[in-house]
């Protein structure tokens, strides 16, 4: 058969509908993926903010009850040093998060002593400090 045998191919109002239906099924489909991708990214999201909630839950209630004994312990440290004529103040260093425990005579409310002592306080908040900074310059 010879080329010039071939008729060319003409678009009738039927195949150019049906070229558009297509086209238009084809935008379709790739609406709907995209949706389902929004959907599954949604709920993936939405899954590790739930994951993240628990584990606080989980570390408050953790940290509750460690401070359930340390409070008992403070309030007999207390009761002690009452006893003794003295003063007991717990706090936490900011810097640091150390504990720190400070005794002072009760009348005078002069500080006998800190646990740990106020120099060790500051050198591990300024060690803090150096690696923090070391850290964060490496990431």
């Amino acid at each position: 058969m010879e080329i010039n045998q071939i008729a060319p191919q003409t678009y009738t109002p039927e195949t150019q509908t049906r070229s558009q239906e297509r086209k238009e099924q084809g935008q379709e489909l790739g609406n709907a993926i995209e949706q389902a991708a929004q959907a599954k990214r949604a709920e993936a999201e939405a899954q590790k903010k739930a994951e993240k909630e628990t584990q606080a839950e989980q570390q408050q209630a953790q940290q509750q009850q460690a401070q359930q004994p340390m409070s008992k312990m403070a309030k007999e440290l207390q009761g002690l040093a009452d006893s003794l004529g003295r003063s007991v103040q717990f706090s936490v260093s900011e810097e640091s998060g150390d504990d720190i425990i400070m005794v002072f005579h009760k009348k005078t409310k002069e500080l006998i002593r800190q646990i740990p002592s106020e120099e060790v306080v500051e050198m591990r908040e300024r060690l803090s400090k150096v690696f923090g900074s070391i850290i964060e310059e490496q990431i």
